[in-house]
């Protein structure tokens, strides 16, 4: 008797793991997916270089990382971002890292909004 209440509570301790695992997945999914790459962040950086040239005295580098283009991301939010980034009027845009999320159907709208 005593076994089948320890199984009884157990399979509903697991059950409600498993709907507990799945609800914060979902959660995350969301946030990871929906809400996160809406999010633009500028943060300038002035870097002193002693040995740097004096051709290279205030040189703008605009740094892009982490874009994701794809599923979640589009064309239009990207020309947000190159909007921002214009506006900071750098000599040299960099991009870095995670470009595309996931096939390569967004290559030709990413040349197009980086051009």
């Amino acid at each position: 008797m005593i076994v089948l209440i320890l199984q009884s509570r157990t399979s509903a301790s697991w059950t409600l793991l498993k709907i507990v695992i799945f609800a914060g997945t979902l959660i995350l999914s969301s946030y990871a997916s929906l809400l996160r790459p809406k999010w633009f962040r500028v943060t300038p950086y002035t870097i002193f270089l002693p040995a740097l040239p004096k051709t290279f005295d205030g040189y703008r580098i605009a740094h892009l990382s982490d874009l994701h283009m794809g599923n979640f991301v589009n064309t239009r939010q990207l020309s947000r971002w190159m909007e921002s980034v214009n506006a900071l009027s750098p000599d040299l845009i960099v991009v870095t890292g995670d470009l595309l999320n996931s096939g390569s159907h967004a290559i030709p709208a990413i040349c197009e909004g980086l051009a």
